[in-house]
């Protein structure tokens, strides 16, 4: 009878031993999800979509937060333009999505310079095509006058990139 209560007792510590290591584990992950939470350097931005069959009028909506501490709010409305036939189109540096993303007056009246930032650095040119629609465009998504949108989610921190062996 000894030997079935001190086994009972041995059984009652190490649930006890691992109840408190799953209480303390469950506490130290409630407080790093909550550093990232109100962590204002962290990205934490969510896109959203909602297809023709699941809104109430056959509506297409999308949408995207951009919920980081420096980024580029600004909305900018790019009209349609035709180019001749040889333009080239610049492309800049986006590697900094902060504010400003962009400074380029001539593609939108409010891409203008801004917090210390006069020009944009450009990594080269491309050919440009002959007719452009006009759109509306932010730090990530954007939709032409024709409907057609495009939207982006980073989630580096679920994929790795892996270049291909020589």
């Amino acid at each position: 009878r000894d030997l079935v209560v001190s086994w009972r007792a041995a059984r009652t510590l190490r649930d006890v031993d691992t109840m408190a290591r799953k209480f303390v584990g469950s506490l130290l992950l409630l407080s790093a999800s909550a550093q990232e939470f109100f962590d204002s350097e962290r990205d934490a931005c969510t896109s959203i979509l909602v297809g023709r069959k699941a809104s109430t009028d056959g509506s297409v909506m999308t949408s995207h937060s951009n919920d980081c501490a420096d980024c580029d709010w600004r909305m900018s409305y790019v009209p349609a333009r035709d180019y001749p036939e040889g333009a080239t189109r610049v492309i800049f540096d986006g590697r900094d999505g902060a504010y400003p993303r962009l400074v380029d007056p001539a593609r939108a009246s409010n891409l203008v310079p801004a917090a210390s930032v006069e020009k944009t650095n450009t990594t080269g040119k491309i050919p440009q095509v002959r007719h452009t629609f006009g759109m509306w465009e932010s730090s990530y998504s954007l939709i032409n006058d024709q409907g057609l949108a495009l939207g982006e989610s980073t989630c580096s921190a679920h994929l790795v990139g892996i270049g291909v062996p020589d």
